[in-house]
């Protein structure tokens, strides 16, 4: 059966074998591309949700801050951003966590700022920058 088909593929004219050859490439390639990228994408996701945990607990511990919504976070090699914007305003909490491992929890810096009017290139706001690196409309 298996020489028949195989026959019967190569007795196909030769574009349509050459169409065949290169969708075959192509799935392959997708196949490639999926699994070498899928231990990034699986790390920035339980980064991205321990990070939000972090941030949580940050604020529940610090209850004079006040109240805030869902955190928003961005996740880097070294350093991840946690953000939250308090209710009704355009004010912001943000922290640094340490990300050089799977596990650290440590808080290196807080800050307040506002929602950017722009997209924010830099990752990390500049001394007297009073912008977040993390912006609302981001979740929509």
């Amino acid at each position: 059966m298996v020489g028949t088909r195989l026959q019967a593929w190569r007795a196909r004219p030769l574009r349509s074998r050459l169409a065949d050859l290169a969708l075959a490439g192509v799935i392959l390639l997708v196949g490639v591309a999926v699994v070498v990228n899928a231990p990034g994408t699986i790390r920035d996701t339980k980064r991205s949700r321990l990070d939000q945990k972090v941030m949580k607990r940050y604020l529940k511990a610090h209850p004079e801050l006040g109240s805030f919504g869902a955190p928003l976070t961005m996740v880097h090699k070294k350093v991840d951003v946690a953000c939250a914007f308090r209710h009704r305003t355009t004010s912001e909490l943000c922290i640094q966590i340490d990300s050089r491992t799977m596990k650290s929890q440590t808080v290196l810096r807080r800050w307040n700022c506002l929602e950017s009017p722009k997209p924010v290139s830099a990752p990390f706001p500049g001394p007297g920058d009073k912008y977040c690196p993390v912006r609302r409309g981001k979740t929509i």
